[in-house]
């Protein structure tokens, strides 16, 4: 109770304004009561704009195009007071309202402005058609969209739960016995009006193969292989880095884009390895070789953007033709060019100095082969080296190495030297404190290499100073592995005796040389062998029988020995020449001999000479 009688007493400034808030409270209710109002007036503008644009549905002279709209208008207004009357009654949620009446709305608005928007751009695609600029896409879209402008069998359609327009194929269906008309569900055979909106601006341009030029004519524009001195090859091709070089051009093109990969395909390839043309779907289950895929784009999902699917396993195969188009064109661009030339004229010394590095390997091989040749090459070889040099008076080979015998160039005597297999190496297992024995040597014999073999044989037995550069040139059995054969081959030249007596063997050689130099030993046999005879016809009267194919024996009454030369050698190197030349040389230089003998009234000393004796 004393609360209650102080409480008269208290501050004015404490007691509750119940004024202000009345005042506050109308005032909130208004301002709620106005939103509604708004929202009630623009809900009810909004419906009388759309009645309003629904009301001016387009009317021509195509019946086809009036019943189309008009249909597309009675259905709208339905749809429209269907979505009043369930947000009056509360079973449409506000936002789920004009979410709808949003897309009912933009929907009716570009279906009826989609006519206009078509004609505008009409002349452009075409434009761009006949110019070749606008990819087969683009232009299977627009037809896609004429196809849709078919009044008489297509119809727009509104998605009742969310006011979306769309327009289908009708087609007839059979349900419980009565033939109806519905939408044909087929993907392609109905799109909504925003895609058809974007179908007719959407611009898919032709690729351009400007851009591989350009990496084309980036690549080496030469790149020259040669064959011998007169034949060439120039392509790029060949380049070691090409096929990487390559692929990385294919890779930058097929980085465009799905739309330029398509276009690759159908403007250019043509023709899918089925045979048939290629074309575009939208329908999944018509996708085939020659049918590319279209699809909404990932990248810009809701756009009504189309582009082509290549992730299929159709849609890779797809995709590698569209590599190989690309790697073709590549091929195409890049020429090959082959250059033939005619053989300059070989010079004279040009010739000779060919030859005689043939001729230097020729002998240098044969020394090796007294290092590495079998029995049957032995006798040869030491009656080739007894006449090769007109100082060498014998030369004999054993398992030990080549013992040749020939006249001093400085004392004139008669001389001997021995070019062994071996060599003389110290012992590493020598014992110092122990005597020198057998079983104890102080040095070991060790077998020389081919190639040492010839350096220390040939300066002897060819009169050859440049060994080396000769070895370096390579043309000699390296591989050859050494022959170690036990009997000994002894060939001499037996004219010891007419020198003393006073045949001059180097004018003797000098003369054999002159009368043989200019004999072709690659000619026709029936000319070498009227040549033969006439350049010796002063000193003996040689008789020629031919004996095979290109050979034939050179003999003479009252003679020991013969010859068998063979001749005829077109297109093959003068080595083989020379070696006949020889033959015959070592031929005559024995006729020369016994000729002497016979001057001098001597008894004739059959002599080895490298010629074998006439036998018939």
């Amino acid at each position: 109770m004393a609360t209650y009688y102080k409480y008269a007493e208290r501050d004015a400034s404490n007691q509750v304004n119940w004024s202000e808030i009345t005042s506050n409270m109308v005032n909130s209710l208004k301002e709620v009561e106005a939103i509604r109002e708004s929202k009630r007036k623009a809900i009810n503008d909004a419906t009388t704009e759309l009645s309003t644009t629904l009301s001016e549905a387009p009317q021509g002279e195509h019946s086809g195009l009036n019943e189309f709209a008009m249909t597309y208008a009675n259905n709208a207004q339905q749809m429209r007071l269907m979505q009043d009357q369930l947000l009056k009654s509360g079973q449409l949620k506000l936002r789920d309202y004009n979410i709808g009446r949003a897309n009912l709305t933009e929907g009716t608005t570009q279906l009826f402005n989609l006519g206009k928007k078509y004609q505008a751009v009409y002349k452009e695609k075409m434009d761009r058609f006949e110019n070749g600029d606008s990819g087969m896409q683009e232009q299977f879209q627009m037809a896609e969209l004429e196809a849709f402008a078919n009044f008489s069998n297509h119809e727009a359609y509104i998605n009742p739960t969310n006011g979306q327009v769309s327009v289908g194929k009708l087609i007839s269906e059979t349900k419980s016995g009565k033939s109806i008309t519905t939408m044909d569900r087929t993907p392609g055979s109905f799109i909504t009006v925003q895609e058809l909106n974007f179908s007719v601006a959407q611009k898919v341009d032709k690729y351009k193969l400007d851009n591989l030029d350009a990496d084309i004519d980036r690549l080496a524009t030469k790149y020259v292989e040669t064959f011998g001195p007169n034949f060439s090859i120039d392509d790029v091709r060949q380049m070691p880095e090409f096929n990487k070089m390559k692929q990385e051009m294919i890779n930058k093109q097929m980085a465009l884009g799905s739309q330029s990969v398509g276009s690759m395909l159908s403007d250019y390839v043509g023709i899918a390895p089925n045979g048939e043309a290629y074309s575009y779907t939208r329908d999944p289950n018509k996708q085939d070789e020659n049918t590319i895929l279209l699809v909404a784009d990932p990248n810009q999902p809701g756009s009504g953007r189309l582009v082509p699917d290549f992730n299929s396993e159709i849609g890779k195969k797809q995709y590698k033709e569209a590599e190989g188009f690309i790697g073709r064109e590549i091929e195409k661009q890049l020429g090959r060019t082959e250059t033939k030339t005619e053989p300059t004229p070989e010079s004279q010394s040009d010739k000779n100095a060919r030859d005689e590095k043939q001729q230097q390997d020729k002998i240098i091989s044969n020394v090796g082969k007294l290092w590495f040749g079998g029995e049957a090459d032995m006798q040869t070889l030491t009656d080739y080296f007894s006449t090769l040099n007109p100082a060498t008076r014998e030369v004999k080979r054993t398992k030990d190495g080549v013992t040749v015998q020939y006249v001093s160039p400085t004392s004139g005597k008669l001389e001997t030297k021995t070019i062994t297999f071996y060599a003389d190496k110290t012992n590493p297992d020598f014992d110092a404190n122990k005597p020198v024995s057998d079983s104890n040597p102080k040095t070991i014999k060790v077998r020389k290499t081919q190639e040492q073999f010839i350096e220390s044989a040939s300066p002897l037995l060819t009169g050859q100073k440049n060994i080396r550069t000769i070895l370096d040139r390579g043309n000699w059995k390296k591989d050859a592995e050494f022959s170690d054969l036990d009997l000994e081959y002894i060939s001499k030249t037996g004219i010891d005796d007419v020198v003393e007596e006073g045949l001059d063997m180097e004018v003797l050689d000098k003369k054999l040389n002159e009368k043989l130099k200019d004999l072709d030993f690659y000619g026709e046999d029936e000319t070498m062998q009227a040549a033969i005879i006439d350049k010796f016809k002063d000193d003996f009267e040689l008789t020629i029988t031919p004996i095979d194919n290109d050979k034939f024996i050179i003999d003479v009454a009252g003679y020991e020995g013969s010859v068998t030369i063979e001749g005829d050698f077109m297109g093959i190197s003068n080595v083989e020449g020379e070696k006949e030349r020889r033959k015959l040389k070592a031929f005559m230089k024995s006729l020369e001999i016994q000729k002497f003998k016979k001057d001098k009234g001597k008894t004739n000393t059959s002599t080895n000479t490298g010629v074998k004796p006439n036998m018939g």
